[in-house]
């Protein structure tokens, strides 16, 4: 497949193999704050998350002259993020501190009240520490999935597994979650019981 035929980001990287910097400059700006999000909820910290970012476009700036379009750009580009942060967290083997991690920003709405404000905040906090206990390559696999709209094709690429493969991290990931969240799940009644 000519990925430059159907991806305008693999167009834009060669673009700026060819000496187009505004070219990178418009990678950066379109994907700079969903990796970021990818880091972050690998690694959970947010220094850590920003320099691990910044590091993913610093190898995308001094990968140009051996970029090959093998893949979709994003393809191409997550794999490099989950490299860098799956390294890092071997490398630092840091400890997961709960209290004090930031969790994602709620947002806020007038027909919010204060209760269903907390009570989202608990949940995301709630999914955060969840998806904290899943194995490295089953949170890569939902973080993928989930938060940055990978296909399943795109996450067996990224994870260089088969996509049933990955169908199966995701199987296991979602049982972990679920047994994981199961206080905050609506009851089925009446749905188990058949």
């Amino acid at each position: 497949m000519n990925y430059a035929e159907v991806d305008p980001d693999v167009r834009m990287m060669l673009a700026f193999q060819e000496g187009d910097e505004t070219a990178f400059e418009a990678l950066y700006r379109n994907h700079r704050l969903p990796v970021y999000r990818f880091c972050y909820r690998i690694l959970r910290r947010q220094d850590q998350a920003e320099e691990a970012a910044q590091e993913v476009f610093v190898r995308v700036y001094r990968s140009r002259e051996r970029y090959r379009p093998t893949a979709r750009f994003k393809t191409w580009l997550y794999r490099m993020a989950t490299n860098l942060c799956l390294n890092e967290t071997r490398r630092a083997s840091f400890t997961k501190e709960v209290a004090g991690m930031e969790g994602p920003e709620p947002q806020a709405s007038e027909n919010r009240g204060p209760l269903r404000l907390i009570q989202a905040q608990e949940l995301a906090e709630a999914i955060e520490i969840a998806l904290d206990k899943l194995p490295e390559r089953q949170r890569v696999a939902v973080v993928l999935a989930r938060y940055q709209g990978c296909t399943l094709a795109e996450i067996s690429a990224v994870l260089d597994l088969s996509v049933g493969g990955v169908k199966a991290l995701l199987h296991r990931a979602r049982d972990t979650l679920r047994s994981e969240l199961q206080p905050y799940l609506p009851d089925k009644q009446g749905k188990e019981a058949g």
